[in-house]
């Protein structure tokens, strides 16, 4: 059976505030899936596990949540068991779902009375469904409602909206003056949230940019789950689309971007398929380390022949500070010339994930590719991995640093003819490298790869030591006959 290639589960973008609980979140799909019948897909849950946190008092962990997602994944199925199930299931007083234009309040609307009819026990607890023209709603007959408005450009909407959980969907058309008269009588409410549901807005200047971008730099009160690529991403490649769409391989796949490029065009399909938003503004501290050019300049297409990794092959594992996220990453002699890094991966998804308890696993795997040699940065799982019989490197801080200064001499130092590192863009790569910066005085070693913000650079890190595996013979294991590269 061949292989299917999944988009990421969890968002590669993700802000997650510090929660007591985050139970409320599968109540939430075990609502969608029994009452709605509607089983949510991992993503989906994991996008409530973001944003339905809970403080120890019980009130969200997050008042505002952006859930930044492609067109036509299924983020309306976040909505409905959130929205939903905030109705019937939390027993919140008022919900507000609000779109730009009547036709998708209108169509929202119309689907959840469906879900809703679909369910003779939901059904018995509505008091009344209004069907009139903006004045939609579902009532509940303990006094809660779900409305269903069109926001619309009139002046002084914002006013008209507050309550105690607010979805706004098309969120890339919302205007300031909407959030002005909107959040303070929102967040004045006990225990408010706001959900921003949307693709990439085409400004620059659009308020969603300000959301997103406090998003990324972990404001308090905020929870984030988004899928995007960087400005340039190689939207041909099919694994580069796959890490902006989450539901790729579920119910999206090749032949359905071909039909969306058609219809949208080039600049719209890069936007609303492919994740790409409008650059972000440089003082926001992106792309601090390694130039955007330089790493653009570095990417090979994965395609050709002379991109192909050679062996001796180095792997590199790292795991983020936090134990959240560990990363498996390969690097080697490239048939065209220089070196080549790349996350590993097993032809379904890339060994980027959440979590450590996968490592050893995929390790042991790995071995039947005989690399030179197995750098690990972390000493409990390098542990766990001599005790599975593998045999592997545990790297010292300085082994890092060092490592890091390989990577970042290999693609933006001082000398051009020195810059021989390439990669193919791998989203997870590309976004490790855009939030990365630099600390000194790591055991002796000039500087250290650290993060900016919330994002997560460990792919980065564990790039950083497969090259220095790389580059150090004396910890190489003795040659095999015919070894074959990585993948």
């Amino acid at each position: 059976m061949s292989s299917v290639l999944l988009g990421p589960q969890w968002p590669p973008y993700s802000l997650v505030p510090e929660s007591h609980t985050t139970s409320t979140a599968d109540e939430l799909a075990d609502f969608s899936r029994l009452s709605l019948h509607q089983p949510l897909d991992e993503w989906q849950h994991n996008s409530l596990r973001i944003g339905c946190g809970e403080q120890p008092d019980g009130t969200w962990s997050a008042q505002e949540v952006a859930l930044l997602v492609q067109r036509q994944q299924g983020k309306g199925g976040v909505f409905e068991a959130r929205g939903l199930g905030g109705l019937f299931l939390l027993g919140e007083r008022k919900l507000i779902y609000t779109a730009h234009v009547g036709d998708t309040a209108k169509s929202t609307f119309e689907r959840c009375v469906a879900l809703v009819e679909g369910s003779d026990d939901l059904m018995r607890r509505v008091k009344r469904v209004n069907r009139g023209t903006n004045e939609e709603a579902i009532e509940h007959i303990g006094g809660g409602i779900l409305e269903f408005k069109t926001r619309g450009t009139r002046p002084g909407k914002g006013r008209g909206l507050s309550c105690d959980t607010l979805f706004l969907d098309e969120a890339l058309y919302l205007q300031q003056e909407l959030l002005d008269g909107l959040l303070p009588t929102m967040l004045a409410r006990a225990n408010p949230q706001i959900w921003y549901m949307s693709t990439p807005p085409e400004s620059p200047e659009a308020p969603l940019m300000k959301i997103r971008d406090d998003g990324l730099d972990g404001v308090a009160g905020m929870a984030m789950a988004m899928w995007a690529n960087e400005e340039g991403a190689d939207l041909e490649d099919d694994a580069v689309l796959a890490f902006a769409n989450p539901a790729w391989g579920i119910r999206l796949n090749r032949g359905v971007m071909n039909l969306l490029l058609r219809r949208l065009g080039p600049a719209g399909f890069a936007r609303e398929c492919g994740g790409i938003w409008p650059p972000r503004p440089a003082e926001h501290g992106r792309w601090l380390l390694f130039p955007e050019a330089l790493w653009n300049a570095a990417k090979v297409d994965p395609k050709q022949w002379g991109s192909k990794m050679r062996n001796p092959v180095a792997i590199g594992v790292a795991v983020s500070p936090d134990r959240d996220w560990s990363a498996i990453v390969a690097a080697g002699p490239r048939a065209g010339g220089g070196r080549l890094i790349e996350v590993t991966g097993d032809g379904t998804s890339h060994d980027y994930r959440p979590g450590t308890g996968w490592l050893i696993g995929r390790l042991q795997q790995l071995e039947k590719h005989e690399p030179c040699v197995v750098v690990i940065g972390d000493k409990a799982i390098a542990d766990q991995a001599q005790a599975a019989g593998l045999v592997v490197i545990r790297a010292q801080p300085a082994d890092e640093a060092a490592g890091g200064a390989i990577l970042f001499d290999g693609i933006a130092g001082d000398d051009p003819t020195g810059r021989d590192v390439h990669h193919t863009n791998q989203g997870e790569l590309r976004v490790s490298a855009s939030a990365a910066t630099k600390r000194g005085g790591v055991s002796g070693a000039s500087w250290m790869l650290q993060g900016s913000g919330t994002t997560d650079i460990t792919p980065l890190r564990a790039a950083g030591l497969a090259l220095w595996g790389l580059a150090t013979p004396r910890i190489h294991r003795p040659p095999q006959k015919a070894a074959p590269r990585v993948w």
